[in-house]
């Protein structure tokens, strides 16, 4: 299994109150893994809903904050460095 699923795992058991069903989650997921490019249809099936909250000024920079909801789970929370090491990326897409 691969850090970044683990680190999906651990987050997602941290937050039991969040979600419904895990099994059927990480089917889904399963389903995807090796995916060559991300459509509609796989969005729509994958995520619940997208939140994007009002634009905020920090250090001189403007960010948006955007939250994620997976079907089945909810929100899960992955910390931004733990996610840009797995990707092997230095800033944010």
């Amino acid at each position: 299994m691969s850090s970044f699923a683990v680190v999906l795992e651990r987050e997602m058991e941290t937050q039991a109150g969040q979600f419904s069903d895990v099994n059927e989650f990480l089917k889904l997921v399963n389903k995807y893994l090796d995916i060559p490019e991300l459509d509609a249809a796989i969005l729509n099936e994958l995520v619940s809903k997208i939140a994007v909250h009002n634009p905020v000024r920090e250090n001189g920079r403007k960010q948006v904050r955007i939250g994620l909801h997976s079907t089945y789970v909810g929100q899960i929370r992955i910390p931004l460095k733990m996610g840009r090491e797995s990707l092997n990326e230095s800033e944010p897409a």
